[in-house]
């Protein structure tokens, strides 16, 4: 399976007007996968003050979203994360 080498200038006027992007095929399967792994890996490891502060299973009161909270600036606190916010394929 071929990736997209850039984003075409309609998905750039897109994301400007709607504030976000689909961009499917933009990484492959391999690199999001990994992207995927580092930040379970980075929520295993428990809160990170200032990117995200996830509550205890007890206190989340079924609440997925307390569990997994999103997370802030993760590129100030993740190599990986900083590398793909600076990836060629997003200019």
């Amino acid at each position: 399976m071929e990736t997209a080498k850039r984003l075409t200038q309609e998905q750039i006027r897109g994301f400007r007007e709607d504030g976000y992007l689909v961009g499917k095929g933009l990484f492959t399967p391999e690199e999001v996968r990994a992207l995927a792994d580092d930040f379970m890996q980075m929520h295993a490891e428990g809160p990170i003050p200032g990117c995200f502060e996830p509550a205890s299973p007890e206190s989340a009161d079924g609440d997925i979203l307390k569990l997994y909270p999103r997370m802030m600036h993760p590129h100030r606190v993740n190599d990986l994360a900083l590398r793909y916010l600076l990836d060629d394929r997003l200019e």
